[in-house]
């Protein structure tokens, strides 16, 4: 087993028990970076820790990288070394961004990162948007509503990724159980998606799925690929099994990233909606939402 743990801009605290280790902790870049079609590539990255290590606020706040030379570029000759900044809107509170390169469906994206002597790459490429034909907040019988979001599934294969916030400005957190695929879906068909609530793992006694009356939720749906998809999948997986003590999470995660790093660099068919809870549960009423 590796003696390391990966820090996202989600960190996991699992409780595993007595753990014996056979390498010694090697450190490495994780990379959680996204772009998607008329939006900036947006790159947050980490050190890993080591494993069997006390996690406190500082070691997590020294482990956020500040200092690399991060440079995106695109299969139509552009390219652009990102910018930090300072942001709390997002988990590591630091984001490398591009001003000038944005992403176009269909565009390939190479991301090249620099650090400490240290080279890593991957490519991703921006798939086409699948819009929702509507959103659906349907009532559950303790004054709060669920979220239903309706799509047409195309022939294909593909796979979606549903992330949602509640507050704005803030950072869109995985709606849970809300990455799925066509070996869960009617390929081709007309499809049903719950969006529940993001996990809130420091909360996990008092989290509830579903939304408050009055409750604004920003709903952000995005058309993925298969890497895309075995990460964010096995990160849910690995989440959820870190609080079952039955099924310990020390995998290492899927990676594209190519060089002494792990982590995941994506492009995204995003598109997105804003949506307000009614204000009265009545336990029979369904109110739908078009999409704006």
């Amino acid at each position: 087993m590796k003696r390391s743990v990966i820090l996202l801009f989600t960190l996991l605290g699992s409780c595993l028990g007595k753990v014996s280790t056979d390498t010694e902790y090697h450190r490495q870049l994780v990379v959680e970076g996204r772009i998607e079609a008329g939006g900036p590539a947006e790159v947050m990255l980490s050190e890993n820790l080591p494993f069997l290590d006390v996690i406190t606020e500082q070691t997590l706040e020294a482990a956020v990288v500040r200092y690399a030379k991060v440079t995106v570029t695109s299969d139509d000759g552009q390219s652009e070394i990102l910018t930090g900044y300072y942001d709390r809107n997002y988990p590591t509170r630091f984001v490398y961004r591009s001003a000038r390169l944005h992403g176009r469906t269909g565009g390939t994206y190479t991301l090249t990162v620099d650090y400490r002597g240290r080279t890593c790459t991957a490519v991703t490429t921006v798939p086409e948007p699948i819009p929702l034909r509507e959103l659906r907040a349907e009532p559950v019988c303790d004054s709060l509503f669920t979220l239903q979001a309706l799509f047409d599934d195309p022939p294909a294969k593909n796979a979606y990724f549903a992330e949602c916030r509640t507050t704005d400005p803030g950072a869109y957190s995985p709606a849970l159980m809300g990455v799925v695929d066509d070996s869960v879906l009617d390929n081709g068909g007309s499809v049903t998606l719950t969006v529940n609530r993001p996990l809130q793992y420091l909360k996990i006694k008092d989290y509830k799925q579903y939304f408050r009356p009055g409750e604004t939720v920003d709903v952000r749906f995005s058309h993925i690929s298969s890497p895309t998809f075995n990460f964010w999948s096995r990160l849910e997986n690995e989440m959820l099994n870190a609080m079952n003590p039955v099924f310990p999470a020390y995998e290492n995660l899927p990676s594209n990233i190519k060089g002494d790093a792990r982590g995941i660099w994506s492009g995204y068919g995003s598109s997105y909606y804003r949506i307000t809870m009614p204000q009265k549960n009545d336990c029979k009423e369904t109110t739908v939402f078009p999409p704006a």
